[in-house]
């Protein structure tokens, strides 16, 4: 269940700006194959500090402090685009001079792929800030469960000084070993004329709000693509109260028109709109959202959801209850996040944050842990975790 407190209602449009963004001044790898010219041996006074891939949260491959990792924080999907950072660690004897990253991708057996970014580091790279790094656009088509990568720091201008920690892996290539993620997410949207106490309501579901749903999904869910279709109109002449009274026997009824689906994987979300207005409706604290959580993982029927369809605060709502839909039970954020039965007792961050670095494909920016909590809790600027995705 998902809830508001007034205040909550009043400043939860406030929270979708991200921490950081830009074009990186040393540049962008691309998708595609690059044009690599000449360049020296490897690189002089400078080292490879960290590699990492971030399909929506950062995912740590490798540091100069710990090695090679292959115990992973979160998946790494297939089909999903991805952005990889390659961190400068200048060493003492550091001359700033013209140096080129190269990363080599290959597919199973198939060609190899070279893109190459040179450029001046100004300093060690840092989390915080994109422009920092050396940034490559990896397209989701080519994770597809075989790709490999290699990591060089090569200089372009002569330097001096050690070249000690400029390939990543020392020898041959890492694989990124993605797992499948089984297609694209499937999300029918069932949109609920409300009708009781003589109002006649129904959610906006025009092109534009389709989009925003579909375009948040695909930000923040381990997902490659979603599949989101709009049911038969549902019209409900009983009364669904702030207090939650009328909650359940709506839900019952999405979970009935789920059941009756023969596909298993199709997500249910019902969106009502039991009021003119966010304001109106929670003026005094309110429910926003309700699902089951189901025991069984196969038991498609509790693959059901409903939520309020004001537009500040639907999207927020959808990610939130289908990830209860998804067996997922509350980050500790909030104060009805901090119920003790409520919440997921292996959430491993404090006050639910997100942990690590988030990242929007969609707008390239940044998502800070210190600022960011997981969106399974109550907090109001939230994106999605490591342990959810």
């Amino acid at each position: 269940m998902r809830r508001f407190l007034p205040l909550l209602a009043l400043l939860i449009s406030c929270s979708s700006a991200g921490s950081s963004g830009g074009a990186p001044p040393l540049g962008n790898g691309g998708s595609g194959g690059s044009t690599v010219v000449e360049t020296g041996p490897l690189a002089t006074g400078m080292a490879i500090g960290e590699v990492s891939i971030n399909q929506g949260v950062k995912v740590k491959l490798y540091s100069a402090e710990e090695g090679d990792l292959a115990d992973l924080n979160a998946p790494i999907v297939q089909g999903r685009d991805a952005l990889l950072r390659v961190f400068f660690a200048p060493k003492a004897d550091w001359q700033p001079h013209r140096v080129a990253v190269r990363v080599t991708l290959q597919n199973g057996g198939g060609e190899p792929t070279v893109l190459e970014i040179q450029g001046v580091p100004s300093g060690p790279s840092n989390d915080e800030d994109i422009t920092t790094s050396a940034n490559f656009d990896i397209p989701g088509t080519r994770l597809d469960g075989t790709l490999a990568v290699r990591v060089e720091m090569l200089d372009v201008e002569a330097g001096e000084g050690d070249t000690a920690g400029t390939t990543w892996p020392a020898e041959g290539e890492r694989l990124f070993n993605e797992q499948s993620g089984n297609g694209a997410f499937q999300l029918k949207v069932i949109p609920i004329r409300y009708t009781a106490g003589g109002v006649d309501y129904e959610p906006d579901l025009s092109e534009d709000t389709l989009k925003g749903i579909r375009y948040d999904f695909l930000r923040q869910y381990p997902i490659s693509a979603v599949d989101l279709s709009v049911g038969d109109t549902l019209t409900w002449a009983q009364q669904v109260n702030a207090n939650g009274n009328g909650w359940q026997q709506l839900l019952n009824k999405i979970v009935s028109l789920r059941d009756s689906d023969p596909s298993p994987n199709v997500y249910y979300f019902g969106l009502v709109k039991p009021a003119a207005s966010t304001a109106s409706y929670c003026a005094g604290g309110c429910v926003a959202g309700l699902t089951y959580i189901s025991k069984d993982s196969l038991d498609a029927s509790l693959r059901s959801s409903i939520g309020l369809a004001f537009g500040d605060v639907q999207n927020g709502t959808m990610l939130h209850e289908t990830g209860h839909a998804h067996r997922r039970t509350h980050a500790p954020c909030g104060p009805y996040g901090q119920l003790p039965d409520q919440i997921d007792p292996k959430f491993p961050h404090p006050k639910g944050s997100i942990g690590v670095w988030g990242y929007d494909l969609l707008d390239r920016t940044l998502r800070s842990p210190a600022e960011y909590t997981d969106f399974m809790g109550y907090c109001e600027q939230t994106w999605v975790s490591d342990y959810t995705f």
